[in-house]
């Protein structure tokens, strides 16, 4: 109905939200015969109206499209990011499992890799095993027996990582000496006798019936560890099963000469 005094609608305009990224423009006639609503509401013409209406699409339509557009960006919810900051909750739950059964696994699912590896931990369960096999141990104990009467001040240590005793001389940064060193890196030595000043002195390696179970890799493995021993001025013991004291103390004799000395 007409408003008698303008001559047109008075029309009230109520915007509706449906979604997060989705509004609803809803446009309320007013009856004109309601006095208190006539007087109360403020009366606009069409081309106002038309004039908000063309200013409301174009906001919405900027609105979707931010919301598109950080979408479609990778961003991240709140809860990832709060769990990147503070890391994992680990609780009561995830300690150590009774009588040695894997207790419950945590998630760590979209956590760096240091996270997985505690997921993987927590999730086996682990036994202890035997550092040295029988012909091994034999040979420490023998070694052990003859060092203090060579090198009083030499010490003997088992199992020890080459990379930890000798390293490639250079800058540390070059392709050359990355490749040297990644070479030596996972090898070890059965037994290392080290000076008093905790340098590497001389290397013992069995040769025992299990070196030869693959023997391919066990000859590159082994050339690996003789070159690297020999460019570090390192001498190198090989001792075969059929070793003797004698033997053992003789060839200890031939390459520790200025412990002898000392």
């Amino acid at each position: 109905m007409p408003c008698e005094r303008h001559n047109f609608y008075p029309i009230q305009c109520k915007v509706v939200r449906e979604s997060q990224w989705s509004y609803n423009v809803k446009w309320i006639s007013v009856p004109s015969h309601s006095p208190s609503h006539a007087d109360s509401v403020p009366l606009v013409g069409p081309e106002v109206l038309v004039a908000i209406a063309i200013g409301i699409f174009l906001l919405l339509t900027v609105i979707r499209a931010y919301g598109s557009g950080a979408l479609s960006h990778g961003r991240r919810p709140r809860t990832a990011l709060r769990q990147k900051a503070t890391g994992p909750s680990v609780g009561p739950d995830h300690g150590p499992a009774p009588s040695g059964s894997p207790g419950p696994v945590p998630s760590f699912s979209g956590v760096p890799a240091n996270y997985q590896q505690i997921q993987a931990v927590a999730g086996a369960a682990f036994r202890k095993q035997r550092l040295l096999n029988h012909g091994e141990y034999k040979l420490l104990l023998q070694i052990e027996d003859i060092l203090p009467n060579i090198a009083p001040r030499h010490r003997l240590m088992a199992q020890t990582s080459l990379s930890e005793v000798i390293r490639p001389v250079g800058d540390g940064v070059s392709k050359e000496w990355k490749q040297a060193f990644h070479a030596i890196n996972a090898k070890r030595l059965d037994f290392a006798i080290f000076d008093s000043a905790g340098y590497l002195a001389c290397a013992v390696e069995y040769q025992g019936a299990g070196h030869y179970t693959d023997q391919t890799r066990t000859f590159v493995r082994d050339a690996v560890k003789r070159e690297a021993l020999r460019r570090a001025g390192v001498p190198l013991i090989e001792i075969e099963p059929t070793f003797t004291k004698p033997d053992i103390e003789a060839a200890l004799r031939r390459h520790l000469p200025a412990a002898q000395k000392a």
